[in-house]
């Protein structure tokens, strides 16, 4: 738990500024490939690669029957993809497992009959049941349990009476409460609940709250069906649909922006970026919120100022068509981000999957070498990627029960005897990381979580920042972590 800062050095903040590295401004959009069908979803499949599907038979000069596997360097296809009279991938879910669950319209999966779901095991495909009775699967997610929940246009699951949504336990298919009607976009919500756009019986508004065993209202948004949902690193949930972006602050919606220019002018996905903003995608060439921003059917909600802004350039984005049409994005763990062109909206224009690189890419590592206290050596590990806007994170393990713990933060490396600082230091501790700022914090079970807050400030971008824990025991000893190197990202 972060205590209590000790600022040591006056110029911390200031220098911070002054170490900027390499950075890219505007932030470069870049095209992985483009198909003249349309690429229509497209997700990270753990390996470094990706995952996409549509409805295209070829993609970057391969053949692939509406699903294909991105490498890194090169495109290849799923054992046969899917087909049937009208074929489509509308979702892809990759599950905890490592199973890769594909959604759409088909009744076969690589020779195996599957209606409109299957399952890629990474060599075989595989049904569910009887699968989806109904024309569409257009989402589908993991709930905290292992079940799989998927959304779309359908009335039964595995023969089962089902209203657009259904649940998979692993061995049979089973409705959740009444369903849904004219259903829109489903998010899984860190609480570990669903949210759904759409009419659910007994339910105010157009969006509805599952907790695992019934449905409830999440507030009353009467002005749209959103079709997609994205949570803030502030906590908000944002929904988006036809010409708004709306704002659940817990209490009451209220509208975070306005969608103006381009075809039908909707929001059509979002999702999260880590560094707790929202990226909103669709057909929009201007969000107004107080002012109009100009963007290109890609746009960038801050959570802590609410203001939006463009990512990358116009120019970048040429390859996505007229208005900045984009249908759907996906968000990787290093906070890359990928574009999938709207699909049939411009029939014969080639549709791309794009990726963009971030302006200044954050980054962690590990240095040095620690000592050991009586709880063991204390080792020190990144808890996630420095993005400006959240924090710097770490957590040190090896502690006494005991113990009180400083983060010692610093802009420059040293290496040099920690008994030179403190004279109660175990032989063989180091100093590591200069003492510009000092933070407390208390073990909990042998563990320290340490942290420090990051401003949204663009001029620290890409500057490096040191950080080392040394923990003081009952009776005075003092020991020391390695050190972490923490460079500073900004989207």
């Amino acid at each position: 738990m972060l205590a209590r800062a000790f600022l040591l050095s006056a110029s911390f903040a200031a220098a911070a500024g002054v170490l900027t590295a390499q950075c890219v401004d505007p932030p470069a959009w870049s095209a992985l490939t483009s198909s003249t069908e349309a690429v229509t979803v497209a997700i990270p499949d753990g390996s470094g690669g990706l995952f996409a599907g549509g409805t295209f038979t070829t993609i970057g000069g391969v053949a692939a029957a509406r699903i294909a596997r991105w490498n890194g360097t090169s495109w290849s296809a799923l054992a046969g993809g899917v087909s049937g009279t009208v074929a489509s991938v509308n979702a892809l879910l990759r599950t905890s497992s490592g199973l890769l669950v594909v959604g759409g319209t088909f009744t076969n999966a690589g020779g195996v009959p599957a209606n409109n779901i299957a399952v890629w095991n990474g060599a075989s495909w595989s049904a569910l049941g009887s699968g989806i009775g109904g024309f569409l699967v257009k989402d589908a997610v993991e709930m905290p349990n292992g079940d799989l929940v998927v959304l779309g246009n359908f009335s039964s699951a595995g023969g089962v009476a089902a209203s657009n949504i259904a649940r998979w336990n692993g061995a049979a298919w089973s409705a959740l409460g009444p369903g849904v009607t004219s259903p829109g976009g489903m998010r899984l919500l860190a609480s570990g609940d669903l949210v759904v756009g759409g009419s659910v019986s007994g339910v105010t508004g157009f969006v509805a709250r599952w907790n695992g065993g019934a449905w409830s209202s999440v507030g009353n948004l009467a002005s749209m069906v959103p079709n997609a949902f994205a949570e803030l690193g502030n906590g908000d949930l944002i929904a988006g649909g036809f010409q708004t972006v709306q704002r659940w602050n817990g209490a009451a919606w209220s509208v975070a922006g306005t969608l103006t220019g381009g075809n039908l002018t909707t929001a059509y996905d979002m999702a999260r970026h880590p560094d707790g903003s929202a990226i909103v995608v669709g057909a929009f060439s201007t969000v107004t919120a107080g002012t109009a921003t100009s963007v290109r059917g890609v746009a960038r909600l801050d959570p802590l100022t609410l203001a939006w802004s463009d990512i990358g350039s116009a120019t970048a984005l040429t390859p996505l068509g007229l208005a900045g049409l984009v249908g759907a994005c996906e968000v990787l763990p290093d906070g890359r981000i990928l574009l999938c062109q709207a699909p049939a909206l411009f029939g014969g224009s080639p549709r791309s999957v794009l990726a963009i690189t971030a302006g200044c890419p954050p980054a962690n590592a590990a240095y040095g070498t620690n000592c050991a206290g009586s709880g063991g050596p204390n080792v020190l590990t990144a808890k996630a990627q420095p993005w400006l806007g959240t924090s710097m994170s770490a957590v040190c393990s090896g502690l006494p029960t005991v113990s009180i713990s400083l983060g010692v933060w610093g802009l420059s490396a040293t290496n040099v005897p920690l008994s030179l600082v403190l004279g109660q230091a175990l032989p063989g501790c180091l100093l590591l990381s200069f003492p510009d700022v000092l933070t407390a914090h208390v073990a909990s079970g042998g563990i320290a979580d340490v942290a420090f807050a990051l401003p949204n400030t663009p001029s620290w971008a890409g500057n490096l920042i040191r950080l080392q824990v040394v923990t003081f025991e009952v009776g005075g000893a003092a020991s020391s972590s390695n050190g972490l190197e923490f460079v500073l990202g900004r989207l």
